[in-house]
């Protein structure tokens, strides 16, 4: 029996190959780890999510500190 999880997962990866222009199968094989993304196409799903691809490859969320400029 498949759970729920997994419809909502294939829903997802449908959704996010269309809008994107990625085909299911190659982010299947980008889970899967049997390829490796290149940084544009990685960039078009950070975009999709509305996220950074620094956010998007290492889940980071803080800004690097900036120092102050001397007064």
């Amino acid at each position: 029996r498949f759970s729920n999880s997994y419809y909502l997962n294939m829903a997802l990866h449908y959704r996010v190959a269309k809008e994107t222009g990625i085909t299911t199968a190659t982010l299947t094989n980008w889970k899967q780890g049997k390829y490796t993304p290149k940084q544009d196409k990685l960039q078009k799903i950070a975009d999709y999510f509305g996220v950074s691809l620094d956010y998007l490859m290492t889940g980071n969320t803080t800004e690097p500190v900036k120092e102050k400029a001397p007064e």
